[in-house]
């Protein structure tokens, strides 16, 4: 049984209404969370077109938004089908991995939507962030030996064919890693976080 510590900033950065300690850590087992209320911070919740100031909370009835005039209840079918029907424990897991997102209706109703912390892109900005880190490294290296080639003055075509030959799996290699870390970076910065 695999138990996920969280501490209590991460954890209930939702500012669960608990009496505990900041400084504690629990696991979401040792917490009972089926009376709990969880309040999201504004940090989690994105709110599109909403001009009053709105927060976020989930209890064992489900989402409700307060704002500064009254508590409205977010209907189920008003609540994203991921959402629907889940336990706080869930609620609270969810709201660790992406935020959400709360949008006020016509009727003074809200909608709450669920949004991992998604950019977009993330597969064209991996790629792309690949091959320029890949391009970079072969860009240097062939560079160097083309340098160090010519300073060899008539010998340069021989110096140079010798050591393509000897540093072109090294160039590779080192390409690929680069290429992968710049990937990475590349992707983290476009798409998932």
């Amino acid at each position: 049984m695999v138990h996920r510590r969280f501490s209590l900033s991460l954890l209930l950065s939702l500012a669960t209404v608990f009496s505990i300690s900041a400084m504690e850590t629990r696991s979401l087992d040792e917490i009972d969370m089926d009376s709990a209320t969880l309040e999201f911070l504004p940090e989690m919740v994105r709110t599109d077109g909403i001009e009053e100031e709105t927060n976020l909370f989930y209890d064992q009835e489900g989402f409700f938004v307060r704002t500064n005039e009254d508590a409205v209840r977010v209907h189920e079918y008003d609540t994203d089908k991921c959402l629907r029907g889940r336990s706080t424990k869930d609620i609270a897991k969810r709201a660790l991995l992406g935020k959400f997102k709360v949008s006020k209706l016509d009727n003074g109703e809200y909608v709450v939507r669920s949004h991992g912390a998604l950019k977009g892109s993330g597969v064209l900005g991996a790629t792309g962030g690949f091959y320029f880190g890949k391009f970079i490294v072969h860009l240097i290296g062939h560079s160097a030996i083309l340098v160090a080639g010519v300073c060899t003055g008539p010998a340069a075509p021989a110096t140079i064919a010798a050591l393509e030959a000897t540093f072109l799996p090294v160039i590779e290699a080192a390409s690929n890693v680069v290429g992968l870390g710049c990937g990475v970076a590349a992707g983290v910065a476009t798409g998932p976080v």
